[in-house]
């Protein structure tokens, strides 16, 4: 049996204990937020990465070309006119993923 540090007030913890002696906080409480994290961050991560493998695919098909994305790349600088909102061109840029226009 092994002694751990409390999540919550530092103290030494049994291993096997419900809760800490000195504080009371219940003892892997702090650790199941973490992964719950790490789980939706992955979800995420893979979420993209699918969205990403898709846009590709239909890039690859033919069902988005140049003339699209100029298109939505048009429709974006548009839209943060039309709502008055400041955009610095590198925020587009990046948003859109297009080169600077010279």
């Amino acid at each position: 049996m092994a002694l751990i540090d409390c999540w919550e007030c530092a103290g030494q913890v049994s291993e096997l204990a419900v809760a800490c002696p000195h504080c009371g906080a219940p003892q892997g409480a702090g650790r199941p937020k973490r992964r719950r994290r790490l789980r939706w961050l992955w979800r995420l991560l893979i979420l993209v990465g699918l969205a990403w493998l898709l846009y590709r695919y239909a890039q690859r098909q033919g069902w988005i070309d140049d003339e699209m994305t100029a298109r939505m790349q048009a429709t974006v600088r548009q839209s943060a006119e039309r709502f008055g909102e400041v955009c610095d061109r590198s925020a587009i840029v990046a948003l859109v993923g297009a080169t600077e226009p010279s």
